[in-house]
């Protein structure tokens, strides 16, 4: 999947949607939720196509 087919699930993030609302005056922490879910977001996009790409790589180096 070309890089390009990810831009539209990264706009599926909201910053703060999820963050405790104790936390929402701290920025570091809605920062931290929010690229903690972009993360999460694009390995479950990428993963379908990678992950029998990547388990071939991965016996071959024994791991």
């Amino acid at each position: 999947m070309p890089i390009f087919e990810i831009r539209p699930t990264l706009g599926t993030v909201r910053p703060g949607e999820t963050v405790d609302k104790a936390d929402l005056s701290n920025p570091w922490a809605v920062f931290d939720n929010d690229i903690d879910r972009v993360v999460i977001e694009c390995v479950n996009t990428l993963t379908p196509e990678w992950e029998d790409k990547m388990a071939g790589r991965l016996r071959r180096l024994h791991l």
